[in-house]
């Protein structure tokens, strides 16, 4: 968002993959969470586009210093 905002880039191909591990998917699973593999692309740009889905009006970037399912507050 940065680069988007500070016009660094006018568009951002980005993604992420969550791949299946069987030791954290067993250790979550035995905390009560279910896990699955999954994978995502989005493009982001300054502009808005005939083919555009949703908007970011906001954003927040923050370290949350423990993973959210198994930290404790």
């Amino acid at each position: 968002m940065r680069l988007l905002e500070n016009c660094k880039a006018t568009d951002i191909f980005t993604g992420g993959v969550e791949e299946y591990n069987k030791a954290i998917f067993d250790g979550f699973k035995d905390k009560g969470y279910t896990l699955v593999e999954s994978a995502i692309t989005i493009l982001l740009s300054r502009e808005e586009k005939v083919n555009c889905y949703s908007k970011i009006i906001s954003y927040h970037e923050e370290n949350l210093l423990k993973h959210p399912y198994i930290g404790t507050c």
